[in-house]
């Protein structure tokens, strides 16, 4: 059996581990940056607008909490801004490929929560101007336990 030393290679050798040190980081870097784009982004975008929804929820809470008192152009603006985060919730979760492997390791709710969510989202969007107060309250906790949003 010859075994060949360092010293014993030649040039070819050389040239060959030279693109195998250049080519392999590249290749594995190339792969890392397609799964990432295909699957780490889009559950990161949805997370990113399930918190996008809470803040909205707090940022309009004295409209729909409060929906006698308040101008039409606020209960315009909240009404807009609820009903577009309630349509684009169902288009982030449709976006997440292996949906159920996602959610069974806990990391985005359940599919049936984020539709269920979604809807009360809308239903919340429906009743700013003329709701009852208390209903609505008991629509944003409901959207915030569906979506996993932890209050203080």
């Amino acid at each position: 059996m010859i075994v060949k030393s360092w010293y014993n290679l030649n040039v070819l050798d050389y040239v060959l581990w030279g693109c195998m040190a250049v080519a392999v980081p590249v290749v594995i870097t190339i792969i890392l940056a397609i799964v990432g784009w295909f699957f780490v982004r889009p559950v990161y975008r949805l997370r990113s607008h399930i918190g996008e929804i809470d803040a909205a929820l707090a940022f309009y809470a004295n409209v729909y909490c409060n929906n006698k008192v308040v101008s039409d152009d606020k209960k315009d603006e909240a009404e807009r801004v609820l009903r577009a985060k309630a349509t684009e919730l169902d288009g982030r979760a449709y976006e997440v490929i292996w949906y159920r492997l996602w959610a069974r390791v806990k990391i985005v709710p359940r599919k049936k929560e984020i539709e269920e969510a979604s809807a009360v989202l809308m239903a919340l969007a429906n009743s700013v101007h003329d709701g009852d107060v208390r209903e609505n309250s008991n629509m944003r906790k409901r959207v915030e336990k569906l979506l996993g949003i932890a209050r203080r």
